[in-house]
């Protein structure tokens, strides 16, 4: 959510705008990505509050009745506790073992502004890509660090595939935080990440519409 408080040319506040995305959106586009039903992929802020979670409804928790947001410090969410620790890198992949299965995980900052950045985690089961070499009378090491080395290049692939709409979004919505009305992005893409931007769009002409109306009204008044 942001939102802008509006001033006429004499200085007197007139109103306030105010623009939302909801959390359940953002997870809802996550989910359609063309990953493994294993594979978790986190979108998180630095002080941990959850955005995205693809194996959960919602990056919400219930304490007491009261809805608060997921952290890997209340969440007792191993994996995305091991990913948390590792956002001092901008950029970091490794191994980790966790309830005896094997994982590989990614963390990549993508700064929003000058002051806030968010963190995108990924989280894949190493049984996702070497169980159809198990079946396979080859040279399991040889094929082991040939396959490793692929999956590095498709997760830097698929991180830029993601993260570039998600950081003009980001940038435009501190735009419009800023009070600046009607900017549009250009996309040709028609996935979900496709409506996710014609719906702010959308919702940027509305924007500048209303501002239009109310200039016109107090003209109108004067």
């Amino acid at each position: 959510s942001t939102s802008y408080p509006y001033f006429d040319e004499s200085g007197n506040k007139i109103g306030v705008f105010g623009a939302d995305i909801l959390l359940d959106e953002i997870t809802n586009t996550f989910k359609t990505l063309p990953v493994s039903e294993n594979t978790r992929l986190y979108l998180f802020e630095a002080d941990g509050n959850l955005i995205v979670d693809t194996n959960a409804e919602h990056p919400f928790l219930l304490d007491d009745g009261v809805q608060m947001r997921k952290t890997p410090f209340n969440s007792n969410d191993a994996l995305f506790s091991i990913i948390f620790e590792n956002i001092q890198s901008d950029e970091w992949l490794g191994q980790q073992t966790l309830n005896n299965k094997e994982y590989y995980i990614g963390v990549y900052k993508y700064p929003i502004n000058e002051e806030k950045s968010w963190y995108l985690g990924i989280a894949i089961p190493e049984s996702d890509y070497t169980a159809g070499l198990n079946l396979l009378s080859v040279n399991l090491q040889e094929i082991f660090v040939i396959s490793l080395i692929l999956l590095i290049v498709v997760l830097f692939l698929f991180v830029r595939w993601i993260s570039k709409p998600l950081r003009r979004i980001a940038s435009e919505i501190d735009v419009l935080s800023k009070g600046t009305f009607g900017q549009q992005i250009s996309i040709k893409r028609t996935d979900a990440i496709g409506k996710l931007i014609h719906s702010f769009n959308d919702m940027s002409t509305t924007l500048s519409t209303m501002v239009q109306t109310i200039h016109q009204k107090n003209e109108e008044l004067a």
